[in-house]
């Protein structure tokens, strides 16, 4: 039982030590060292615009993927009767 404890306590550090992730400011321009200036090829307005459109797209590219899994998108073809 003792070692059912401890793995879960393990198993549960490990996991919020996963999810806190490196919140550093060095971190953070490191990855995002665009997104405080301009580039060579955007300004940053330009890339902020882009960010949303591809935010956008990926917002309504997954409610179609939802849509197809819970199967929304039409009417079931697998009676012969209409439903709805």
């Amino acid at each position: 039982m003792q070692r059912i404890a401890r793995f879960g306590l393990l198993v549960s550090v490990l996991t919020a030590a996963g999810a806190a992730g490196c919140t550093s400011r060095a971190s953070q321009l490191w990855v995002h060292a665009h997104r405080y200036g301009e580039t060579l090829g955007q300004t940053s307005e330009e890339h902020n615009q882009m960010a949303i459109q591809v935010a956008d797209h990926d917002r309504r590219a997954l409610m179609d993927d939802l849509d197809l899994v819970f199967m929304t998108d039409r009417t079931s073809r697998l009676t012969r009767w209409h439903s709805r």
